[in-house]
């Protein structure tokens, strides 16, 4: 793939801990909202054009027939966050981003 593709991929971190703020680090816009509400603006931020999604097992059962609608699609690529079982330091983000894209985006050019 090309790399300005990546250049322009717009990857979300939903969920409703305080934690996920870490996530700016890395590039990702965060999105902390309560369960309630996520449905509604996960719709509003795949039509913004995310293709990269990350979401907390707490909100899991209000966007699952989001997931599920996209599911046979190539984006939204929706990946799951392990918080309860790993603490912050165990998430392998780059990992995640790799398996789920073919590429590492991190990557830096030689």
């Amino acid at each position: 793939m090309d790399s300005e593709v990546f250049d322009n991929l717009k990857i979300l971190v939903i969920g409703e801990e305080d934690f996920l703020k870490v996530f700016n680090l890395y590039g990702m816009d965060v999105l902390q909202t309560k369960k309630e509400l996520a449905r509604e603006l996960l719709e509003e931020k795949i039509k913004e054009g995310y293709k990269i999604i990350f979401f907390t097992p707490k909100i899991y059962s209000s966007i699952f027939e989001i997931i599920k609608k996209y599911e046979y699609s190539s984006y939204p690529i929706f990946i799951s966050l392990t918080t309860e079982e790993e603490g912050i330091e165990d998430l392998r983000i780059r990992e995640l981003l790799k398996r789920a894209l073919g590429k590492d985006i991190f990557k830096e050019e030689t």
